[in-house]
């Protein structure tokens, strides 16, 4: 099942004021506001702010006259209505605003400001269970956006924004398969986008076939989130492949090698080997699993201590999961029922593996035996999974969340102020001095927001790869924002990294190069 990570978006709004003869409007507002000014009536929310919370925005020339009619009416008229999510509608009500923004000026003129507001009326149309009215809204796009409907900005952005909804509403109407493509689109349209992916990997259907698709999807996932092996292994685990489930998570902690390898992955990748019918490997990963464990067990301590006896107490059951899984592929099929049955049910192993199991061992089992664990249907346990996988992401708090899918409108500016910076290969300003001795370098794009300042890390590093002969580099383990990461430059096959781990840097520079223009000189 889908697991969270939090990779902070840096994503930020860029604001300003207009400036005119060097005086800002800030002051030229203070300055009207000087004398005293009698209570204004506070103005009934428009049918922007009722539809998604945002004001009706304006151009320069207009602000410009609204800004003349403020000053000149000492601030009692003309002040531009401010965002405010409080007066955002629900429904119905949500549904009837943005019509009517969508019917009169800034929503029937502006590109940006009308795709935004039809996304924000999708989800109205969910509240309301309108859910073919939500489709029809999301499947507008990308035309909707007019003359930007083919600018990579916006199919990166508001567009994504729309693939995302559609997902989320196919769910909603029992079509799974149909929402995964709809995820596997999304992802490809912004493959260097690292929460692009971490939001469409939610709509991959828990028991769907590793296909073609969803390789090239995971491929890319874990390259540039390595902890993303986590979820690729169970999805392996959950398509029956537990010896590639086993390689995946070797991978990770092969990119974490000098760090301390956590117990409990070490017990999974023995649980995986059994079920794959190697037994010595996964008798040996028992073996390292339990050292770590009675490691961690040994230094608890303070005021962490709850915490760290549950992650022992979690791998000590993860460890019997996998003596248990020996002893049936041994043969000793009594034994590992008897003690499989003794627990009303196991938590710890992944629901695919604790499924096969059971099925091995309910296979010619007597009545009497159907004890405990055992006595759950395998089957049953996969479909309560996936039914409490789709709940949560089709319940009241999950629509709620929806308003989170409209992405910040992205620019040319985000990629142009970056472009000096990504091709700045000597005396690199985002290459930090090393100050441990760590494998890899850690490089962090400051200024750099967003989609754009994650794609500019990676075309930086490639380009630094090429600078040092390397044809590429691989991103480590614990990569928490999507402007920084520890990175190795090598070639493959240069030391024990997985393979699958590498980025090509000429690959990367010739599909990222021409979104960071070169600056004027």
């Amino acid at each position: 099942m889908a697991r969270t990570h939090a990779y902070p978006d840096t994503t930020q709004k860029s604001g300003g004021f207009v400036n005119i003869n060097g005086f800002g409007v800030r002051a030229l507002l203070l300055a009207a506001c000087m004398g005293t000014v009698a209570p204004t009536t506070a103005m009934a929310a428009s049918d922007y702010v009722r539809c998604d919370g945002q004001s009706k925005g304006m151009g320069v020339a207009e602000g410009l006259a609204r800004l003349t009619l403020v000053i000149g009416t000492m601030g009692l008229l003309g002040a531009p209505e401010s965002d405010n999510v409080a007066e955002r509608r629900f429904g119905t009500e949500g549904v009837a605003a943005c019509t009517a923004a969508l019917s009169e000026g800034k929503g029937k003129r502006d590109d940006r400001r009308r795709s935004r507001l039809m996304l924000a009326r999708a989800i109205h149309h969910v509240e309301a269970k309108e859910l073919e009215s939500a489709l029809s809204d999301v499947r507008s796009f990308p035309a909707i956006g007019g003359e930007r409907a083919a600018d990579g900005e916006f199919l990166r952005s508001l567009a994504l924004s729309a693939i995302e909804l559609e997902a989320a509403i196919l769910v909603r109407v029992n079509r799974p398969a149909e929402a995964e493509a709809a995820a596997l689109r999304m992802a490809a349209q912004s493959p260097y986008d690292i929460q692009n992916l971490l939001r469409a990997q939610q709509y991959l259907r828990p028991d769907g076939a590793m296909d073609g698709a969803r390789r090239g999807f995971y491929a890319n996932f874990v390259r540039l989130a390595p902890q993303a092996r986590l979820e690729l292994a169970e999805a392996q685990e959950w398509a029956g492949d537990f010896a590639g489930a086993a390689a995946t998570l070797a991978g990770l902690v092969a990119l974490v090698e000098g760090d301390t390898v956590a117990a409990n992955i070490l017990a999974q990748i023995a649980i995986q080997h059994i079920l794959g019918g190697n037994i010595p490997v996964g008798e040996a990963q028992i073996a390292l699993a339990r050292r770590a464990n009675d490691d961690r067990a040994a230094a608890i301590s303070g005021a962490d201590s709850q915490r760290e006896k549950d992650a022992v107490a979690r791998t000590d059951e993860l460890l019997e999961f996998a003596r248990i899984a020996t002893l049936a592929r041994q043969g000793r099929i009594d034994d590992a029922r008897l003690i499989f049955s003794a627990r009303a049910r196991w938590l710890a192993p992944s629901v695919p593996a604790v499924a096969h199991l059971t099925a091995l061992l309910r296979e010619g089992a007597a009545p009497t035996q159907l004890q405990g664990a055992l006595a759950r249907d395998p089957q049953q346990l996969r479909a309560d999974a996936i039914k409490a996988h789709y709940e949560a992401l089709t319940n009241e708090a999950a629509t709620k969340r929806l308003y989170a899918t409209i992405r910040p409108i992205l620019t040319d500016g985000d990629y142009s102020r970056l472009s000096a910076g990504v091709r700045q290969t000597t005396d690199s300003k985002y290459l930090q001095i090393k100050r441990d001795d760590k494998r890899g370098e850690v490089l962090i794009v400051q200024g750099g927001n967003g989609i754009a300042g994650g794609e500019a890390l990676l075309l930086h590093a490639a380009y630094l790869a090429k600078k040092r002969g390397s044809t590429g580099f691989v991103i480590l383990p614990m990569r928490v924002s999507t402007t920084s990461a520890r990175i190795v430059f090598e070639k493959p096959g240069e030391s024990a990294l997985p393979a699958d781990a590498y980025f090509d840097s000429a690959e990367l520079i010739a599909a990222l190069d021409a979104r960071f223009p070169m600056p004027a000189k």
